[in-house]
């Protein structure tokens, strides 16, 4: 046998990357709470990016401002956690995150508004 066929080694398939390797990291680290007691502030880094921001829990009849996330607590680092998006509420258009309810004002609109409120001269005169 020579040295070049002692080196040649049985080519096997390469392994399938693991699922979670394929998405990117999304994870938390936790902070103190918040002022008011109510939540937590976090530092998250996802995509590349490290963002500050806030952690509450959602409360029946407020609305859902950002995302409603799952966060999933790591056993070597409790206060690091994987993060779980369950719903993106975060607004997609810049009209969108303007605040405030969107504007109506059609021509019917303004039509009704003018029959209900608008005075009439001889209102004025009287």
């Amino acid at each position: 046998m020579t040295p070049l066929e002692k080196s040649k080694k049985p080519v096997s398939e390469p392994a399938a990357p693991k699922a979670d390797k394929k998405q990117k990291e999304d994870f938390v680290v936790l902070g103190p709470k918040t002022t008011d007691g109510a939540g937590v502030g976090v530092l998250r880094f996802r995509e590349g990016q490290v963002e500050a921001g806030v952690v509450r829990p959602m409360e029946h009849g407020k609305p859902i401002a950002g995302e409603v996330v799952r966060l999933e607590p790591r056993p070597e680092l409790p206060a690091v956690c994987d993060v779980h998006v369950e719903l993106d509420a975060r607004p997609t258009t810049p009209e969108a995150s303007r605040g405030g309810p969107p504007q109506v004002a059609t021509e019917s609109y303004r039509r009704g508004w003018d029959a209900i409120y608008k005075r009439r001269k001889k209102a004025l005169l009287s």
